[in-house]
């Protein structure tokens, strides 16, 4: 038996070839790339690979297709949707075990609030805002901007959570300011469809006035006050006016618009007042009356003096002292000027004054009838002249005897009756007689009026006189 020279008979095992990814399976955002690069543990492998859409609304997926992975995936539905990938390796002719590869694709959520637009009054609270959305189990993010970025302030500048709270917002703006909330929903660590909150905030509208607050006199007409505001736009105002000690009238009660002018009377003996109390309103067009900043504008109203004097008008008569006449007045601090005229050529009085009491005077009178002096007063208190008054002092003249003032008779023959005149028309007479000697006899003693006819008799050798002293008056 012969044996031949040896051969060898190779048989070459070539590896199945794989796929080594690990895991098998993704979770992408709708609307983004799969990027799955394939590998494996046998150099040189292809792959080859099919999807078939698994669960949900996903669309993009590729029905086959070689090498890496690489479909945009949208996910049209509101749950979540899965792409299974099929990959078949092959190296060297030898085919591989199928892998199996799960691509899940989160929906887009959107962001319902539960009112898209809300507007308030500065300073007052907002209603609540909830938030939905057409996933489960959304979660939101949201973000406060402010038009302008200063001027307001109360409200969160940022958050989440599905509500957007309460929140009580000021504004010093001028105008109305808008703050905006750009929600973003998210599932699954995807952002979902923004959508957007505003709260429109209108200002409170502050008040001024032209002019500033009055002071008048009683009875003398008030400025009319214009009202404005440092808000544009529509801002109204309305008024109710009031007096606290009601001694004040004339006022119009309440009204809107501009304070017209207004006659105000003070019964009162010190300063009273009357206060409008202004309400501004701003509108601005979105059907939300907004008040602002009450306003309190004050009118003073001054009392007029009333002046009086006590002393009831005077007679004096010429040459002799007036009686000091002092003024009051229900008003503390009246002051009072005065000027004083006279008829019938009166001298003695100043023209002119402010003394209190009006002085005494000693005054003459040249003529022969009677004059009178009169004093007009104004009374003035605090800038207020009140009703000029009058005093009046008569001055009635001194009577003068005219009468030739002697005759001559003989003892015992009658006297002619004497008819006393004088320069003052209405005078009286009273008359004494006194004789001398003191021997004689025959006449009258005394008397008044006119003096009678008498027989006198003189005992003497001489010549004797009867002096009959005549007061006029």
């Amino acid at each position: 038996n012969c044996n031949g020279t040896t051969a060898n008979y190779d048989i070459t095992v070539k590896p199945l070839p794989n796929v080594t990814n690990s895991p098998l399976n993704k979770t992408i955002c709708s609307g983004t790339n799969t990027s799955v690069t394939l590998t494996g543990s046998v150099t040189g492998t292809t792959f080859a690979w099919s999807s078939t859409l698994t669960a949900g609304n996903v669309t993009g997926n590729s029905t086959s297709g070689s090498g890496s992975i690489s479909n945009t995936l949208t996910n049209t539905g509101n749950t979540l949707g899965t792409v299974q990938y099929s990959i078949t390796p092959t190296a060297s002719g030898c085919t591989g075990p199928v892998a199996t590869y799960n691509v899940d694709v989160q929906p887009v959520a959107t962001a319902n609030p539960s009112q898209a637009a809300q507007t308030i009054c500065a300073g007052t609270q907002t209603t609540p805002v909830a938030l939905t959305s057409n996933v489960t189990g959304a979660v939101y993010a949201w973000t406060a901007a402010a038009s302008p970025s200063t001027g307001m302030s109360g409200f969160t500048a940022t958050g989440t959570g599905a509500t957007i709270p309460v929140m009580t917002i000021n504004s010093t703006l001028p105008t109305t300011g808008p703050i905006t909330y750009p929600i973003t929903p998210a599932v699954g660590g995807c952002n979902g469809t923004p959508s957007t909150h505003t709260i429109t905030v209108n200002p409170a509208p502050s008040v001024a006035t032209n002019p500033a607050p009055q002071s008048v006199c009683s009875g003398v007409p008030t400025q009319a006050v214009a009202l404005s505001s440092n808000v544009a736009g529509t801002v109204t105002f309305t008024w109710s006016a009031s007096s606290p000690s009601g001694n004040v009238s004339g006022f119009t009660p309440s009204g809107s618009g501009n304070i017209p002018v207004q006659n105000l009377t003070n019964s009162g003996s010190t300063n009273e007042s009357v206060t409008y109390h202004i309400i501004p309103s701003f509108s601005g067009g979105t059907g939300l009356e907004c008040p602002g900043v009450p306003l309190d504008y004050v009118i003073t109203v001054k009392p007029v003096p009333v002046a009086n004097i006590a002393l009831p008008n005077q007679t004096i008569c010429s040459g002799t002292i007036s009686t000091a006449a002092p003024v009051n007045s229900s008003v503390t601090g009246t002051t009072y000027s005065w000027n004083a005229s006279a008829t019938g050529g009166i001298t003695g009085f100043a023209a002119t004054g402010t003394a209190n009491p009006i002085p005494a005077w000693t005054l003459t009178n040249p003529g022969t009838t009677p004059g009178i002096v009169t004093v007009q007063i104004t009374p003035t208190a605090n800038g207020c002249a009140g009703t000029q008054i009058q005093h009046q002092i008569t001055v009635n003249p001194k009577p003068a005897v005219t009468n030739s003032l002697a005759q001559t008779v003989c003892s015992s023959s009658p006297s002619t009756e004497v008819t006393l005149t004088a320069n003052v028309p209405g005078t009286s007479f009273s008359w004494v007689a006194t004789p001398n000697p003191g021997s004689l006899t025959g006449f009258a003693a005394s008397g008044s009026g006119n003096i009678p006819a008498q027989t006198i008799n003189n005992p003497t050798t001489a010549n004797g006189t009867v002096t009959y002293t005549i007061t006029p008056s």
